[in-house]
């Protein structure tokens, strides 16, 4: 391999549906951002998500912060992440972020380190996953605007925990295992979380006459909606969604949408998000009415 990495893609966990017993396995927190790669060599950084498109210019204080560390030239693995008001990464608040054409410094974030795939020059993807930890350490050696992820020993006691905080789930990696890039390996294995959200109800997209989903969103921000959800939602609530909606002036979407009137709120369950911010595995578990909606 050269020494330009800008082609490299991450390795990807399998998803499981429990964390492994093993004693052989290290758990880390998974966080909800973007995935990213880091490189730098001397002065010039560089860094790209898991597609390889260049994310360089977005992330001026990154860039910053990677050549103030000691070491000058590594290639670390990571996740972006912007922290909402509640204290919980915000996947919708970093995408805003990773999308923009200019650095959006008013959105604050973090990069949580969780491998090193170089040090000094020399690769680390033959190496065991514990020397890949001791090199990150050695690659990070001022912290801020970047965090070391901890390992733990105990993957159930972490996802009871990553559970109770609403959290995306945790991320299993075998003791002595390497690093391939680009695959999908059982070395690594992720447990996502049930997470929970509150989102207006913006329009009732309607198939054959019928409405078929709801689409979801904040309305303040109805260009960039959450997706669509139907699973959960009982039939006497379609029926009162469905007298509440009103044709939609006429759209570039390309589906019937009627408009839903303010006030309407679904409580969410869901897994986690696409990349294009859409609710993966949403399923309603209640909705709030506004007394005058109410069914």
């Amino acid at each position: 391999m050269t020494d330009d990495w800008s082609g490299l893609m991450p390795m990807e966990p399998v998803l499981v549906s429990a964390p492994s017993t093993d004693k052989g396995v290290f758990f880390q927190v998974k966080w909800d951002g973007v995935r990213m790669l880091m490189q730098r060599r001397g002065n010039e950084v560089r860094l790209w998500n898991r597609k390889g498109r260049v994310r360089t210019h977005l992330y001026p204080e990154l860039v910053a912060w990677a050549k103030e560390q000691a070491q000058d030239a590594f290639v670390i693995d990571g996740e972006v992440v912007s922290l909402g008001t509640d204290g919980r990464p915000d996947f919708r608040r970093v995408l805003r972020r990773d999308l923009a054409r200019r650095p959006r410094r008013e959105i604050p974030v973090v990069y949580m380190a969780f491998d090193c795939l170089q040090l000094s020059g020399q690769s680390l993807l033959e190496s065991p996953f514990e020397r890949r930890q001791e090199a990150l350490r050695e690659a990070v050696s001022q912290s801020g605007v970047i965090q070391v992820c901890d390992n733990y020993s105990d993957g159930r006691d972490l996802y009871e925990r990553m559970q109770a905080l609403g959290m995306e789930g945790v991320v299993g990696k075998r003791a002595g295992s390497r690093y391939y890039p680009g695959e999908k390996r059982t070395d690594w294995q992720k447990v996502k979380c049930w997470r929970h959200i509150t989102l207006d109800a913006l329009f009732l997209t309607v198939r054959d006459g019928r409405p078929a989903s709801v689409l979801v969103g904040e309305r303040a921000d109805l260009e960039h909606p959450a997706g669509a959800v139907a699973t959960g939602i009982r039939q006497e609530d379609w029926a009162a969604l469905w007298a509440s909606a009103s044709p939609a002036p006429t759209t570039s979407r390309p589906r019937e949408l009627w408009s839903l009137p303010p006030g309407i709120r679904l409580h969410i369950r869901y897994l986690d998000w696409t990349d294009s911010g859409a609710l993966r595995h949403p399923v309603v578990e209640a909705i709030h009415w506004p007394a005058s909606a109410a069914p």
